[in-house]
């Protein structure tokens, strides 16, 4: 399965739930980032029961210090 993952196409085994899809791309559930999947966001409640499907596009942002 091809998921696009902040513009970088990565292949992943089918089917994957977005909190498998997380931690193989390693990253840490318990630290704070948002995440978007094809433009809408995922509440962080929901990511367990969120299944990734072919050609989805994730965008994941973490919160950034400045002005």
């Amino acid at each position: 399965m091809n998921i696009n993952l902040n513009g970088q196409l990565h292949r992943c085994a089918s089917p994957v739930s977005l909190v498998e899809f997380l931690i193989n791309q390693g990253y840490d559930l318990e630290c704070k980032f948002a995440v978007a999947i094809n433009g809408h966001f995922v509440p962080k409640s929901t990511y367990q029961q969120t299944q990734l499907t072919e050609h989805d596009a994730l965008e994941i942002v973490s919160p950034m210090q400045g002005g």
